[in-house]
């Protein structure tokens, strides 16, 4: 992965400010609302680890029909007839032979099966000798052989025949799926491009927002159905459909969510059919970092609280999954960086919802984990940095706000390392040195720790073997 520092990387990765905030009914139904104890499912919302979701399995559908043999294959000859009686009374013999049994030349006369493609069977010719072969002169014996002959010449027609329609219709659907992955791929990069573009962001441009990118979704639902035939393209699905969930949350629609678990299924089946790491789509590039969280909280529907429920389905789903992948494959980055970027997502909006901050700490703790290990696997990676940056000062917020004063000075003090780092490495940047002229405000204002308590944050055990 290169090393670049994302656009506009200060703003990108601004935390919401306390103002910003869900409605009150956001996740503030009574199962949410009340006590650890008299709500298992709360202790567990930081993590959305809610279990299984039940998702339905990917439909592959079938095949790719082609045509059949075209009409030049169709008329290939299978040699000139045989002039049987010319040639056989034209034959003189001294002596009628006996042919009580065949000779030695007719029965080793064997023909060796004639392989043919596995879609048109044909039935070998097994050897001279089945034929039924009447004594009383050459004549039955030459007929029999021209007609093994012709027997022989005509197996071989067929499965040439039979061969280049088999190459032809590879040939085809390769080009079919060449041409999918393709499409897809540019959808994808036109997606990406323009829901980054400076110009479409912000509430002032949310109806031309709408207008560029309805026509979008529109056409991923038309590549979903062909994306589906055929198990080597699931890597394109699962990316189509996490572009969709990205494209619903920024027009605003409740689909995201839906989207979002579509994607994970498509992912699942992946694993299930040993589809190595680097052909995964990343959840990261492909949705999360094409939304700001708080847009998936902001969607319009009818009914809030079941949104907020599909919503945390899908995150716990997604997480499930992502975390069986990072197992399999624990020198694989793509799997940990899409935790982390979930963790953030569920982080932010548990911040804006009412009464969720110790859930969104535990979230920023998760992610600045993960991220420490890919900072520590991959020095270099401007963006692992960037985003490892803002979670420790996400947690360090929230750790001020609970009276956590050590905590907080050690994730605050670990963040102007990593932002003077950045700052080292783009020396003619001044948003970077904006960037760690502010944290170092907010450590200021830390009140003071002993040196002892103020110990920069151990990660957890990280997930990548070393």
């Amino acid at each position: 992965m290169k090393s670049k520092k994302p656009a506009d990387a200060s703003a990108k990765n601004k935390l919401p400010s306390s103002s910003d905030s869900l409605p009150e009914d956001f996740l503030a139904d009574d199962a949410f609302a009340s006590p650890p104890e008299a709500a298992p499912l709360e202790d567990d919302f930081a993590a959305l680890d809610f279990g299984e979701t039940a998702s339905d399995e990917v439909s592959f559908g079938e095949p790719i029909a082609f045509e059949g043999a075209t009409a030049e294959e169709e008329s290939i000859a299978f040699g000139d007839p045989i002039a049987e009686e010319e040639s056989v009374d034209s034959l003189a013999f001294d002596e009628p032979r006996a042919l009580s049994e065949p000779s030695a030349e007719v029965a080793s006369a064997e023909v060796a099966p004639v392989a043919v493609a596995a879609a048109v069977p044909v039935a070998p010719v097994t050897a001279v000798t089945a034929l039924p072969i009447k004594s009383g002169g050459g004549k039955g014996r030459i007929l029999a052989v021209a007609l093994a002959s012709f027997l022989v010449v005509g197996a071989m027609t067929l499965a040439a025949a039979s061969t280049m329609v088999a190459l032809k219709q590879i040939k085809l659907h390769d080009e079919a799926s060449a041409a999918l992955v393709g499409t897809t791929q540019a959808m994808d990069q036109f997606v990406a491009a323009t829901m980054r573009h400076s110009k479409l962001k912000g509430p002032a441009n949310a109806k031309t927002r709408e207008e560029i990118l309805t026509p979008a979704i529109q056409a991923y639902q038309k590549l979903l159905p062909k994306l589906t035939e055929k198990k080597e393209l699931l890597p394109e699905l699962a990316s189509a459909q996490f572009h969709l969930a990205a494209l619903s949350a920024k027009t605003g629609s409740s689909d995201c969510s839906s989207f979002l678990d579509s994607g994970v299924n498509s992912l699942k089946a992946m694993k299930e059919q040993h589809f190595p790491p680097e052909r995964f789509p990343s959840l990261h590039e492909s949705c999360l970092s094409l939304t700001t969280p708080l847009e998936w909280g902001l969607v319009k529907t009818e009914n809030r609280e079941l949104y907020a429920m599909g919503l945390l389905v899908a995150f716990n789903s997604s997480l499930g999954t992502l975390g069986e992948l990072a197992k399999e494959y624990p020198q694989a980055t793509v799997f940990r960086s899409d935790l982390s970027s979930l963790q953030r997502t569920s982080a932010i909006l548990q911040t804006a919802a009412p009464g969720r901050r110790t859930f969104a700490l535990n979230a920023w703790i998760e992610a600045r984990d993960l991220l420490e290990g890919l900072v520590k696997q991959e020095p270099a990676n401007v963006d692992f940095q960037t985003r490892l940056a803002e979670a420790l000062i996400g947690a360090a917020r929230l750790q001020k706000e609970k009276k956590e004063i050590a905590e907080a000075t050690a994730n605050f003090q670990r963040a102007v390392e990593v932002r003077e780092q950045l700052a080292a490495a783009g020396p003619d940047d001044k948003a970077l040195k904006d960037d760690v002229a502010s944290v170092k405000r907010e450590l200021a204002s830390m009140p003071a720790v002993s040196a002892s308590a103020a110990e920069t944050p151990a990660p957890a055990e990280e997930t990548a073997t070393e």
